[in-house]
């Protein structure tokens, strides 16, 4: 087998614009997948800035489809500030590569967790056409078809 092929990709926002002012949310249900994979992504910048990153980035869990219920997860709530603390487990990095995007990455034992985690966000104001997409792997079942898969088609040689 090739693990690779025994995946599922899905789009949980964009690329599109994000509010530079208030935070979203977007679903990710994990049944029948050992991991995840989240990916962030900020196109490059206009200019060199530190303040210039996601406004808000972390995960939440819930057994139930609504962003209200869900629980955080404190490992992988980013923050602004420089330093992490009990409430926040990851400092959100500024994106300076005026020729490249960024992409931060959550790793996810989905062993552990619950059904759905939920990524809440919000675009820094110097990005906000942004992209958010997840990996699923591990599965129970390999997934056999591209709509299993989450993708239009794939090629595989």
């Amino acid at each position: 087998m090739i693990y690779a092929q025994a995946t599922k990709n899905v789009m949980l926002h964009g690329p599109a614009t994000a509010a530079t002012n208030a935070t979203a949310s977007a679903r990710l249900d994990t049944l029948g997948f050992r991991y995840a994979t989240i990916e962030a992504i900020l196109p490059k910048a206009t200019a060199t800035n530190a303040s210039a990153k996601w406004g808000v980035l972390k995960l939440t869990e819930a057994d139930v489809t609504t962003v209200s219920s869900a629980s955080a997860l404190v490992a992988f709530t980013g923050t602004t500030n420089t330093v992490t603390d009990a409430t926040n487990g990851y400092v959100i990095a500024a994106q300076n590569d005026t020729s490249l995007g960024q992409v931060t990455k959550l790793h996810v034992d989905c062993r552990a967790r619950k059904r759905y985690l939920f990524v809440t966000y919000q675009a820094g104001d110097s990005h906000s056409t942004v992209v958010l997409k997840a990996e699923l792997s591990r599965a129970e079942e390999m997934p056999n078809t591209d709509t299993e898969r989450g993708v239009g088609v794939s090629a595989i040689g």
